[in-house]
């Protein structure tokens, strides 16, 4: 028995790009006239295909025949490699790097979408190129021109790989006590430590693999300030190997094609490596890609989550028992408590895409708009919502994988069901780039406050004005527009008392506490407001906007149904959570 081959919903994921804050506006900035809807929906069906043809079937045969390593040498499982050349042979690799870089230049909107398949159907191989795109995205950033020319072509055909090298056994989301050493040397550095948990530090993909490490110059300040940023390759400009070594790699919980390896650099004189940006400034540097990294780390989320969703509607299409009330025996999605996982699962599935959308379209605008002062407001938007989205979808898409396991009862605790893979493979993104809590605490002490929390309450205040703008159309759903207005007290309520407790805790230590405590709480009913927003606005743009005319019937349904089920199922969660947070000093001490 294997499980169902990964199978994208093109029409669905058509209709939610074209509802994202409008796929027309992204179209028309600059660079991207050349591009169109009908552009886009090849490019989804393409990506489809190789995603299921490709990736899927190798899936689980990742998992059970993971990644080795041997005297140093990593090798993939077996189709992974003829895969990865696929892969890069087709362009996927340079999807949205610059144009002037070798890239493609594809919208980032879209290439949402195409990231969400490969992670929904092998999350295992995706993280490969994921990583990769956020190191050529930091290099174009941050590197000299010498460094761009020398490795951003090869970096984006995927000739090249490359990682990020942050972690030391004493130096996990401390990133301020690394200890790798960094030591001049005429044009370049020596660096000398060990790192852990590098995701695809070693492989057999890729002819060379670039690594973008942070180490600290003899008298450097400490902490975080005093860290400085290099790139530093296996294999040198003049082709010898440097000092870089992959010590072993991990045996984990999931994610088994993936080698996490443990890196030595430096066994002798130490490796050879080339400062990107500024001394004492790589943390500033390493941050752009750690944004881009955590930003695809919520796609993943969104892939799993919607695998587990089809994999939970399949099954549940098929099996047959018996009704829990006296009637003849028929397949479980007609079982009330079977259909409300299956709801829960569609509308998060929808919902989560829609927040990765949203998210994305305002990182375009943010780089590509020729107005400065709408670019700054997308930036400042992108930059309050990348943390809601890397923990919510992480988080969420955990829970789905265990509905649909519920779903397929017994089954599903077996291997060959695939179920149990996706929970092993997904859980480890709730600690990638920053640990789930750790977003919520940026979220609370830096996101929400700057600007006189003006981000968070212009967000707000656009929720509300939709309802209102909706509500005042007699044409509305009633359902839906109800629970909003009825509902958006909790938004409202849990927004003023952070704010409150900030003002408080400048004199409060406990208020202090309290703060970080409800973090979590307030982060997780944002999630679930930004979905319920974007859920009920996609089906708002289905009835009227022409571009969507044509969407066809049973995907404006499948939307309807989703939005209701989320707004008057899943959407009061947050008057617990407007409790929980609101009490968080009875606790917190």
């Amino acid at each position: 028995m294997s499980a169902p081959l990964f199978t994208p919903d093109i029409p669905l994921l058509s209709a939610q790009l074209q509802s994202s804050g409008s796929l027309n506006d992204i179209l028309a900035l600059p660079g991207f006239s050349d591009f169109s809807s009908d552009f886009c929906k090849a490019v989804l069906e393409e990506a489809g295909q190789f995603a299921q043809n490709i990736l899927s079937p190798l899936n689980q045969i990742g998992d059970r025949n993971a990644s080795q390593c041997n005297q140093g040498m990593v090798s993939t499982p077996a189709g992974f490699k003829p895969a990865y050349e696929s892969f890069c042979k087709g362009g996927w690799n340079s999807a949205t790097a610059s144009i002037d870089a070798g890239g493609q230049g594809l919208p980032v909107i879209l290439n949402t979408l195409i990231s969400e398949m490969w992670h929904g159907s092998n999350m295992a191989f995706g993280l490969c190129p994921m990583l990769t795109q956020s190191a050529i995205d930091l290099i174009h950033q941050h590197g000299s021109e010498t460094l761009k020319a020398m490795y951003l072509p090869k970096l984006v055909s995927g000739e090249w790989s490359g990682t990020m090298c942050l972690t030391e056994s004493q130096a996990g989301s401390d990133v301020g006590a690394i200890r790798t050493k960094a030591i001049k040397e005429s044009d370049h550095y020596r660096i000398l430590g060990t790192k852990i948990y590098i995701t695809y530090g070693e492989h057999d993909l890729a002819s060379n693999i670039i690594h973008l490490v942070l180490a600290r110059l003899e008298n450097a300040p400490s902490g975080s300030k005093g860290l400085s940023l290099f790139l530093v390759p296996k294999f040198l400009p003049d082709a010898s190997r440097n000092e870089v070594s992959c010590l072993s790699i991990e045996h984990k919980l999931g994610l088994h094609a993936s080698p996490t390896c443990t890196m030595q650099f430096g066994e002798q004189n130490g490796a050879i490596g080339y400062l990107v940006g500024e001394e004492n400034k790589g943390i500033q540097a390493m941050f752009s890609m750690m944004n881009a990294a955590r930003f695809a780390v919520g796609l993943e989320g969104v892939g799993v989550a919607g695998y587990a969703r089809q994999l939970a509607r399949a099954y549940a299409s098929e099996r047959i028992q018996m009704e829990p009330v006296a009637t003849p025996r028929k397949t479980i999605d007609g079982h009330p408590d079977v259909e409300r996982m299956l709801r829960t699962l569609d509308a998060h599935s929808m919902g989560l895409r829609a927040l990765a959308l949203y998210t994305a379209h305002h990182m375009d605008m943010a780089s590509r708009h020729s107005d400065s002062q709408i670019r700054e407001h997308a930036n400042t938007r992108t930059g309050l919502l990348i943390p809601i989205f890397k923990s919510h979808a992480t988080s969420v898409a955990f829970e789905m994988t265990s509905h649909t396991m519920q779903v397929f009862g017994g089954m599903g605790y077996i291997e060959e069901a695939g179920i149990a893979q996706l929970m092993r493979d997904i859980r480890v993104a709730m600690i990638y780039e920053g640990t789930n809590g750790i977003q919520a605490q940026d979220l609370v002490l830096r996101k929400v406050p700057q600007k006189q929390y003006q981000p968070i309450r212009t967000l707000n205040a656009e929720i509300w004005d939709f309802v209102q703008q909706w509500r005042a159309l007699p044409s509305h759903n009633k359902t839906i527009v109800y629970a909003l207005e009825s509902l958006f007290e909790t938004l409202d309520q849990a927004t003023i008392w952070i704010e409150q407790t900030h003002s408080d805790s400048a004199t409060d230590s406990l208020a202090s506490r309290a703060l970080l405590a409800a973090s979590d709480r307030y982060l997780k009913l944002l999630g679930l407001w930004t979905e319920a927003y974007l859920l009920a606005k996609t089906v708002y743009d289905l009835d009227h906007r022409p571009s969507l005319s044509k969407t066809p019937v049973n995907t404006r349904e499948q939307v309807r149904l989703s939005a209701e089920f989320f707004c008057l199922h899943l959407l009061p969660e947050t008057k617990g959570l407007l409790y929980q947070i609101t009490h968080t000093r009875f606790w917190c001490r």
